[in-house]
């Protein structure tokens, strides 16, 4: 998690060399992240009904920043698009001193990006493959982990397919 926030390293990770076998890497030019997209996922719009397509297909990043470009070039092709947005409000409370929670406006809420919780605002699609982060029900299987295919968009809910 440390590694996808940027707050494990060093100034200068930049200038670290290391070896990547042939095979792993990606030989095209042009929009690097439309050739990653398009390696994952060979034929996407193609295959975007069948949910076995997404079972064997990951993305994973060093930083969090790459992970959300990817995110949000799958989420401009045809479909169904929704923006979601966080609670942007903090909880009151009684035995906090007046004036503690004037630093907790809706603006500084926003801005909070961390690796175990979704930004403020994001957008989905139908028939997109995406995870969930939280523990919401263990004993049906809905674990932090888990991936899942948007089949329909709500107001406040979506229903998904399991496909792990």
């Amino acid at each position: 998690m440390g590694v996808g926030d940027g707050s494990i390293g060093e100034e200068n990770n930049e200038d670290i060399q290391r070896h990547i076998l042939d095979d792993l890497l990606i030989h095209r030019s042009g929009d690097h992240i439309a050739n990653i997209v398009d390696c994952i996922y060979p034929s996407l719009l193609d295959n975007m009904y069948d949910p076995s397509f997404f079972q064997d297909r990951a993305k994973l990043t060093p930083k969090n920043v790459t992970i959300e470009e990817i995110n949000e070039y799958v989420m401009s092709l045809p479909g169904e698009e929704k923006t979601y947005l966080s609670c942007d409000t903090s909880l009151s409370s009684n035995s906090m001193p007046s004036g503690m929670d004037d630093i907790h406006t809706p603006k500084f809420l926003n801005t909070v990006n961390a690796s175990d919780i979704p930004n403020h605002k994001i957008k989905l699609n139908v028939r997109v493959s995406v995870m969930l982060l939280i523990n919401l029900d263990p004993i049906v299987g809905l674990c932090n982990g888990t991936r899942l295919i948007i089949k329909k968009m709500g107001r406040y809910m979506l229903e998904d397919k399991v496909i792990t």
